[in-house]
């Protein structure tokens, strides 16, 4: 790393090595700490299931209605695509 074109003291890549090692670890930490958050959430089944299913049911109401609607048409349509 150093062998690089690098200028400077001892003591410079030494400070280097250790704010490297530091960094490393930090990182591992974030990490860590990260999968943990992931895993506690995944044991409280917080899952994006409902998300994905409203998502398509959205699109598929936008594809059926096209232009103005009544409200009650907009209600059968809606109240439709719900039960399938």
């Amino acid at each position: 790393m150093f062998a690089d074109g690098y200028v400077g003291t001892t003591e410079d890549g030494v400070r280097i090595r250790r704010q490297l090692k530091e960094r490393e670890s930090e990182r591992k930490k974030f990490e860590a700490a990260s999968k943990e958050k992931k895993d506690e959430a995944d044991k409280a089944g917080l899952k994006q299931f409902a998300a994905t299913t409203s998502e398509a049911l959205e699109h598929a109401f936008k594809n059926e209605t096209i232009g103005l609607v009544s409200k009650a048409d907009f209600v059968k349509k809606r109240t439709t695509l719900q039960e399938r």
